[in-house]
């Protein structure tokens, strides 16, 4: 008997009833035998593909490092697990295409094949990585247009799914935020255009003995709105942003660890040279009044620079590799510490650049800093200037209000086509609530 019930509701009783933790992996079969489907690593990287009938592969390679997920196509060569991939970004407008160029690939002799857990590198870390904050949404389109792919998330779960478009069939995988192995699902279109209705079959990686795979033990009705399988600038550029600020203000913050005032206080007399160590790798160093960026990572960001320092102003200068879209920024910042009552606060400016080409401007105006990024007890208004320059989308600004009576929630302000038009403009004033724990973002 079929029932209907939400996806979250259906999968969150599926990972209750597995209880298995640890890095996910498996393969898994179509019930009608046309789809293998795989979640295995290689090297540092986690695929999340589909082998379809012709031995064309697509679907997602997925980073260690919070990066947006690469998209694949993959076309078999003569040689045995041998392929020439095309690779893509998402798209980040209308209209975008596929990656033009082609990757040679050669994966393991028994990719395909089911294998045991146990086999796997325990010291290998679970991927995609957990927690990676508002992981980046992604959709793309096949050359052919006759696939689609969507890398978003559905309350707190990430759908890393293919559409066909010919009979909107979705097939793909679900992963988790505990770490829970990824489902696979295979869902065929029932009715709707708006709110679609799919009959889902939901499984689990198939042991290491083919012969005794059983793909799912129940069918169920489940609901996704239209929207989830669009391409929307709106959302894209107001959560990139976001995740980017967010990273720029945990780089910004190291730095001001750094600094004796408001370093150990064990430091601030003597004032020996003081360092701190960045979430992802490198470090920040403070000696003599100069501090000094050493390949400091968080997030999609590695920065090396020197800059400026005392107890009341944070002047560093830094280069910095923006590794999910392969490009160097330059940042130039100019804040003052001040305090509140949630603790230091950034007061000032942080200006950029992409090559000879001025950026976004970020304007703190009393940003608490507390903590290494936006948790727990904030205040101030953060303001970003031109940020088409870095984010796309149809927004020109932001303005990111944090309130400590409601710290779960950032209040986004955001106009079209601009905030700062000639008086007299037609401008319409958005308005987004971003939940810090969940990553959805909702228009008021």
């Amino acid at each position: 008997m079929k029932r209907t019930i939400s996806v979250a509701i259906l999968l969150g009783l599926l990972v209750g009833a597995s209880g298995a933790t640890g890095a996910p992996r498996g393969v898994q079969f179509s019930p009608d035998g046309r789809f293998t489907f795989v979640i295995k690593d290689v090297g540092q990287e986690r695929f999340a593909i589909i082998r379809e009938p012709d031995g064309t592969v697509t679907g997602n390679v997925f980073f260690q490092d919070c990066r947006t997920p690469k998209f694949i196509i993959c076309d078999p060569l003569p040689a045995p697990n041998e392929y020439s991939c095309a690779v893509s970004d998402a798209c980040r407008e209308d209209g975008c295409t596929f990656g033009n160029f082609q990757v040679p690939v050669t994966l393991p002799a028994d990719f395909f094949t089911p294998s045991d857990d146990e086999d796997d590198d325990p010291e290998l870390p679970a991927l995609p990585p957990e927690p990676c904050r508002f992981a980046p949404r992604a959709v793309q389109f096949s050359p052919d247009e006759t696939r689609r792919f969507i890398n978003k998330d559905f309350d707190d779960q990430r759908f890393a799914i293919t559409r066909f478009e010919d009979d909107l069939t979705l097939t793909g995988n679900v992963f988790f935020p505990d770490g829970s192995p990824p489902k696979f699902i295979v869902c065929e279109h029932l009715t709707g255009t708006v709110q679609r209705r799919f009959s889902c079959q939901v499984a689990d990686g198939c042991p290491a003995a083919p012969a005794a795979c059983d793909f799912g033990n129940f069918t169920s009705e489940v609901i996704l709105n239209e929207n989830f399988f669009k391409f929307d600038a709106r959302d894209f550029q107001t959560l990139d942003a976001f995740r980017n600020t967010d990273t720029l203000t945990r780089l910004l913050r190291i730095g001001a660890a750094a600094i004796p005032s408001i370093a150990p206080a064990a430091t601030q007399t003597q004032r020996a040279p003081v360092a701190a160590t960045c979430p992802s790798g490198g470090t920040v160093s403070f000696e003599d009044g100069s501090l000094n960026y050493d390949a400091c990572r968080s997030g999609n960001l590695v920065c090396t620079g020197t800059g400026t320092a005392d107890s009341g102003q944070l002047s560093p200068v830094l280069e910095c590799t923006d590794l999910d879209r392969e490009r160097t920024i330059v940042l130039d910042a100019s804040l003052a510490l001040s305090s509140t009552l949630t603790g230091p606060a950034f007061d000032g400016v942080v200006l950029t650049s992409l090559g000879e080409e001025a950026a976004v401007d970020f304007i703190y105006d009393k940003v608490s800093v507390d903590t290494s990024a936006f948790e727990g007890p904030l205040d101030g208004t953060l303001g970003l200037l031109n940020a088409k320059k870095l984010f796309g989308g149809p927004f020109g600004s932001f303005d990111y209000e944090f309130n400590p009576d409601d710290p779960r929630f950032v209040k986004i302000v955001t106009c079209l086509p601009s905030c700062e038009g000639p008086v007299g403009t037609f401008t319409f004033i958005l308005v987004f609530d971003l939940d810090l724990e969940t990553g959805v973002l909702t228009a008021r």
